[in-house]
């Protein structure tokens, strides 16, 4: 008899770390799959959806930071080409070349990061530890994961109102041992 396969749905975001190591996030039917490879090595990692009791997500300035380093270093570039072209030797004319080369690869760098949009660090928390899920770099691709995982965590889990949460509260804070702890 063959083996059942479980069916996977790849979440949004994945995220080179270095060159040859990549992560990945994949929702499957009973949990969710952290993929780690790194050149001929896979690691995984399994949440049960019961298990997740939060999933953080703390946006981070990493991103203003390169669109400040990379609009400098354009600045720079571009101050330069004109200054090299008016003194009009060799080479000058060279350098200026060069310097345009890294100025449109500047651009489209910045270009790109803005698309991205902002940066984000994304953790998973269960009661045993908590990872930290860096293929949700950036923060519209962990507000999208969390908006798919959200009505599986809660179907798995349930879901408590602020009524109930409110009832349960109060319940604690009316026992005897409760009070007595408040007073001290």
């Amino acid at each position: 008899m063959r083996p059942q396969l479980v069916d996977y749905r790849r979440l949004p975001g994945r995220t080179l770390l270095t060159p040859g190591k990549t992560q990945a996030l994949y929702a499957g039917p009973d949990h969710l799959l952290l993929l780690s490879t790194s050149m001929f090595a896979e690691s995984y990692k399994r949440f049960y959806y019961g298990d997740i009791q939060a999933i953080t997500v703390r946006k981070t300035s990493t991103g203003a930071v390169w669109n400040a380093v990379l609009s400098i270093g354009l600045a720079l570039l571009a101050g330069f080409i004109p200054v090299a072209l008016n003194l009009g030797t060799e080479g000058w004319l060279a350098l200026s070349g060069i310097a345009i080369v890294f100025a449109v690869f500047a651009l489209l760098l910045l270009v790109t990061n803005l698309i991205l949009g902002p940066t984000c660090e994304c953790s998973i928390l269960t009661a045993v530890h908590e990872e930290r899920v860096v293929a949700l770099g950036r923060l519209w691709q962990a507000r999208k994961a969390i908006a798919s995982l959200r009505p599986i965590i809660d179907t798995v889990q349930g879901t408590v109102t602020a009524e109930a949460a409110a009832e349960t509260i109060a319940a604690i804070f009316a026992t005897p041992e409760a009070q007595a702890t408040i007073e001290q």
